[in-house]
């Protein structure tokens, strides 16, 4: 999920819930990626004409956030900023964000089936894919984790073109392709936050810590917050 998140939290009518599955319906005419980022930049540009109109709205510090490949869908538009809309964003959020798989998730013979996915992608990029997630990996919280079982929009499918764009993304973001510097942000400054359990096994929580480390360059307000413990859905998991 991507998410225009204003700081008082107030909720917020702009909202992408991304759903892989829907990417086969533009894929002659885009990539995953600039699909997504299209989105995001309208995300971003409709909050900003909602609040132009609002004088509650106006003044209040609006952040990008996501989680898992949503965290590193904000990451990748913060790095990119496709449309000079950055400027605009209080700072960026990304919690336990796909910039690396933990090892405990990535299939036997990843990189050969990374390679292959990609190649596949080119002449069937509308194929489905389904891809078992263990929910075990997913909180302590088994009644949660059930919930999710049960919830018929977590369906663990997504086509080869969404898989292989997804994983290109962390590629690019986990070799430093893809950084952000100063200045990116409102006021010219920018401000960066990953927040990451160290009990997740779903992406690999010192993948995050070495993006913020290496590739924030020079950016005076960043912080990778590691959560002790904590698993893959911070939101859901007992320590919250």
């Amino acid at each position: 999920m991507l998410r225009p998140l204003v700081a008082d939290r107030r909720p917020v009518d702009s909202v992408l819930d991304y759903d892989p599955t829907t990417e086969s319906n533009v894929v002659n005419s885009s990539s995953p990626t600039n699909i997504t980022t299209q989105s995001s930049s309208g995300s971003i540009s409709h909050f900003r004409s909602d609040s132009s109109s609002s004088n509650s709205l106006e003044s209040t510090p609006v952040f990008l956030m996501g989680h898992s490949m949503g965290g590193g869908l904000v990451l990748s538009y913060t790095s990119q900023d496709p449309d000079g809309l950055v400027q605009y964003l209080r700072g960026t959020i990304a919690i336990a964000p796909l910039i690396a798989l933990h090892p405990a998730s990535r299939p036997f013979g990843f990189n050969l089936t990374l390679a292959l996915g990609r190649f596949a992608s080119k002449f069937m990029p509308n194929r489905q894919m389904i891809n078992r997630l263990d929910p075990s990996y997913l909180s302590r919280n088994p009644q949660k984790n059930q919930e999710w079982v049960d919830d018929q929009l977590c369906h663990d499918t997504a086509t080869l073109q969404c898989l292989s764009a997804m994983l290109d993304r962390g590629t690019k973001l986990n070799e430093g392709s893809w950084r952000v510097a100063e200045g990116k942000h409102e006021d010219r400054k920018t401000r960066v936050l990953v927040v990451h359990g160290t009990g997740d096994k779903v992406n690999d929580a010192k993948a995050s810590e070495n993006w913020v480390e290496k590739y924030c360059v020079g950016v005076l307000d960043k912080g990778c917050w590691l959560l002790d413990g904590w698993f893959h859905n911070c939101k859901s998991d007992i320590s919250r």
